[in-house]
């Protein structure tokens, strides 16, 4: 999510940390929040049904594959 005047809203969203949550118990999902100065980004490896999740080294892979390389092209 980013908007044209670079604002997040309250917060600017800074309070949430960059980290990787297992969602569901046992996971059926991991989501990571990854929050710049004026964007935020959600990245989300989830299984369907009875569908098994990727391995570990796979979802980190993608997870951790969101890298800011410059501002966002409208």
């Amino acid at each position: 999510m980013a908007r044209r005047d670079g604002k997040l809203g309250p917060g600017g969203g800074k309070s949430a940390a960059d980290k990787v949550e297992g969602m569901g118990t046992p996971p059926k999902a991991y989501l990571r929040k990854v929050v710049f100065d004026d964007m935020s980004c959600v990245l989300i490896v989830d299984a369907q049904g009875t569908d098994p999740l990727p391995p570990e080294a796979v979802r980190n892979r993608f997870l951790q594959s969101l890298k800011r390389t410059g501002k966002p092209i409208w």
